[in-house]
């Protein structure tokens, strides 16, 4: 018996194909956030663990500094993500 093979750039590519970055439109900013399936262990461990500022800095990345200047928070991040992607914070 043959193990079935994945290529792990196309699944990748697959998953933002089906979950496309959500788009959140601060002024003339434009803030992309992955899909949740893409976020990275640690990303994924912190909102897990409650930790929605850690989690906000992970996804958001460099970006995280301009999108909280915008008004933006942690909070109101995951508020977005719940309402975009029908999702929660893992449990």
């Amino acid at each position: 018996m043959t193990a079935k093979q994945y290529d792990l750039q196309a699944v990748i590519e697959s998953e933002n194909k089906k979950n496309p970055p959500i788009e959140i439109t601060a002024g003339k900013k434009t803030f992309l956030v992955p899909p949740m399936i893409l976020w990275s262990d640690a990303a994924f461990e912190a909102a897990k663990a409650e930790d929605v500022v850690g989690a906000a800095k992970m996804v958001l990345g460099k970006d995280y500094d301009a999108f909280t200047a915008a008004g933006g928070t942690a909070a109101l991040l995951f508020i977005i993500v719940k309402q975009s992607q029908r999702a929660s914070v893992p449990e």
